[in-house]
């Protein structure tokens, strides 16, 4: 990726929208979207969600994360595996810094002994993305790496992005292994 390409234009315009949101705004945008993903995992009955730990500008996701742990609902988040561009599914068991490990990206991520969680287990995965559009294409960091671990999902599985409204565009440029979600959430800043 280079510096003349669109995509990095439109990642770094985003990352810039994102940072200039006050911390009013993005309480504002993480309670709306928590709601609806609470009433989400409540009206379909969802047993098993996989999360992403948000880094300091993303919608962070940690007070659902922690009430879904302590209902007793399992939640995953993404590890990176063994294989550079890989992810997979692992076991929270709490946001406690002692169950956390930090990933080469500098990513709060679970620890290598927790165990991976099966993708057919999934039912609600939640997807971050630098943009989105409402009908559900997703720009991400460029990495590759929810691309492909969405690729090996059972189509049934429900992916939901979320974000904050400036993260929402009219138009991204897709490739074809560039996957969309099924449904964004998007929080309302204002």
């Amino acid at each position: 990726m280079t510096a003349s390409d669109p995509k990095h234009h439109l990642r770094k315009r985003i990352l810039d929208r994102m940072r200039s949101l006050s911390v009013e705004q993005r309480r504002r945008s993480e309670a709306s979207v928590h709601e609806t993903l609470r009433s989400w995992v409540r009206e379909h009955s969802v047993r098993c969600v996989f999360a992403y730990l948000a880094d300091g500008h993303e919608l962070s996701l940690d007070p659902v994360i922690s009430e879904w742990i302590e209902a007793g609902i399992e939640v995953a988040a993404p590890r990176v595996g063994p294989d550079r561009g890989r992810m997979e599914a692992a076991a929270l068991s709490s946001l406690h810094d002692d169950d956390l490990d930090t990933d080469r990206y500098g990513l709060r991520s679970p620890r290598p002994v927790a165990p991976v969680v099966s993708t057919d287990a999934l039912g609600l995965v939640i997807v971050p993305g630098v943009a989105f559009t409402t009908d559900g294409a997703r720009l991400g960091r460029g990495g590759g790496y929810y691309d492909r671990w969405l690729a090996s999902l059972p189509p049934r599985t429900p992916r939901v992005g979320v974000c904050h409204a400036v993260q929402i565009v009219e138009a991204l440029s897709v490739e074809s292994h560039d996957l969309p979600v099924h449904r964004v959430v998007a929080g309302s800043d204002f």
